[in-house]
């Protein structure tokens, strides 16, 4: 009995340390003082490497989904909703019954977060949504009314934290943790989808540039790569 209680309360605490640290990404990602001018300019360099590259595709994507209300609305839910919820479900399922995968997420999350957080402070990048001279339409506020400026999310939310987009980087970390841990295809496959909507989400509300996406992936693969090497170096769990 002590030793099941002494198993829960550890999962617990492993719990309420990823909740602290995802919290205080937040906090600090929110107090970071809003650069509106250098954020600009950053998209601009952003736009200027696209279109140099022959793939700068948001406007035309962005403007797909904002003629369809149906399409606007699947892709407004898999940004918001397949975010955090999912990670989170999948943490604490990770916790209970794959220690080790939910130990590989936990660190690789903490690690990609807080490279993230300097990048976000270096390079302030302007979310299409709010870059002027394209058009782009902000499907979340428009169809679904949820909007990360409302003043509920404030103490959250930087506005000009687009570069790199933790929500690419995470789902595939998602896919990385089942796939060290699970044989099955079909959950395989399953979070694979996640990662792979994502991936179109997130350009097609305008919430990100696919090269946000693209940075966001580098930095997580090479968080993973940290945590596994960590892990194996130092037994750390």
């Amino acid at each position: 009995m002590l030793k099941s209680g002494l198993h829960i309360a550890s999962k617990l605490l492993d719990l309420g340390w990823v909740t602290l640290g995802l919290l205080l990404y937040f906090l600090v990602r929110g107090s970071v003082i809003d650069r509106q001018i250098q954020a600009e300019q950053n998209a601009e360099l952003i736009i200027n490497f696209e279109k140099a590259a022959g793939l700068f595709f948001e406007p035309q994507l962005n403007h797909w989904t904002a003629s369809n209300e149906v399409v606007s609305h699947i892709f407004n839910s898999v940004y918001f909703w397949f975010h955090f919820p999912v990670i989170a479900v999948t943490g604490v399922i990770l916790s209970i019954i794959a220690r080790p995968a939910f130990v590989l997420l936990r660190n690789s999350m903490l690690l990609s977060g807080g490279v993230s957080l300097v990048v976000y402070w270096l390079f302030p990048v302007s979310p299409p949504r709010l870059v002027e001279g394209y058009d782009f339409v902000d499907t979340m506020v428009l169809f679904s009314h949820v909007s990360y400026q409302a003043q509920e999310f404030t103490p959250f939310v930087n506005q000009y934290a687009a570069m790199p987009s933790l929500h690419a980087g995470w789902a595939l970390l998602l896919v990385l943790s089942v796939m060290s841990r699970f044989k099955s295809m079909t959950l395989r496959l399953f979070f694979a989808v996640i990662f792979l909507v994502q991936l179109v989400a997130i350009v097609c509300t305008a919430n990100h540039f696919w090269l946000d996406g693209l940075i966001g992936i580098a930095i997580c693969v090479l968080a993973w790569l940290g945590a596994r090497l960590s892990h194996r170096m130092l037994y750390f769990e």
